[in-house]
């Protein structure tokens, strides 16, 4: 059983119609595959894991956003860039969430309602945090940048309504410039991160 039939497909349906020795093959020689790949790796990755600045120690649990962000971290180490800029958009937008919840927005004269809070675009709520003065002007920066990368790699049809003189369309298979862009995004979350909370580096 060659290690292409792996990259070609050979999902579900293809493994539940092997016979039982079958099975057992296509077990250990999807194994093997894992485990030579993730041994060849083992310098890159750690590479990758020691290069990401530490900017203190984040003590927060809030399971709405830093589980994710701490996913977004192993998958820079492990080379997935694309899905570390998309980890770190995802918390940015689930901490500003949080943000504006806690500190009962009004709009209108009507404190905003969890629905309605969900309605919003990230750039809807971070002008709204900015505006009401829940975020400072480094944490407000930080928080566009991180949405700006977003939009460049995973919605670049949106870009020339964004900023369009800030960058170039950009090619997803330079990872060159995807794993830059994805540790600055890193580096960007972490600081909102102890910004928000107050935590010293």
């Amino acid at each position: 059983m060659s290690s292409y039939f792996f990259y070609e497909g050979g999902g579900k349906e293809d493994y539940d119609s092997f016979s039982d020795n079958d099975k057992i093959k296509y077990r250990e020689t999807f194994k093997e595959i894992l485990l030579k790949k993730f041994t060849n790796d083992l310098d890159k990755i750690f590479d990758n894991w020691v290069s990401i600045p530490k900017l203190g120690v984040l003590k927060i649990t809030e399971p709405r956003f830093t589980p994710i962000f701490f996913e977004a971290e192993a998958c820079y180490a492990f080379g997935s860039f694309l899905s570390t800029i998309a980890l770190c958009a995802i918390a940015s937008e689930r901490l500003c969430m949080d943000l504006i919840l806690k500190s009962k927005i009004e709009l209108d004269g009507k404190t905003l309602t969890e629905k309605e809070i969900d309605d919003l675009n990230q750039s809807e709520m971070i002008k709204l945090l900015e505006s009401w003065n829940i975020i400072n002007e480094e944490t407000e920066k930080s928080l566009w940048k991180i949405n700006t990368t977003r939009i460049k790699y995973i919605h670049p049809k949106n870009v020339p309504k964004v900023n369009p003189e800030e960058f170039d369309f950009i090619d997803v298979k330079d990872m060159k410039a995807m794993k830059e862009d994805a540790k600055k995004t890193l580096i960007q979350f972490k600081t909102v991160l102890m910004e928000v909370f107050g935590i010293k580096r």
